[in-house]
């Protein structure tokens, strides 16, 4: 199904930066990555500011590396 490979697409891109900036886990990323994506297409609101929401949500209080 093309919408859950563009999905996976978009999760695995967030979960790259954030495993890059911020040295979490691949697959710990990657769940990551879609709740921001998803927070992202609800809220209209850019990547930087989803990560920060989720980042607080979850109390990880990742510095950059």
């Amino acid at each position: 199904d093309l919408v859950t490979l563009y999905d996976f697409y978009r999760a695995s891109c967030t979960a790259e930066f954030i495993n890059e900036m911020y040295g979490i886990e691949p697959q710990t990323a990657l769940k990551l990555g879609y709740e921001i994506r998803e927070l992202m297409d609800d809220d209209d609101i850019s990547e930087e500011e989803a990560i920060s929401c989720v980042f607080a949500e979850k109390g990880l209080g990742y510095n950059r590396s």
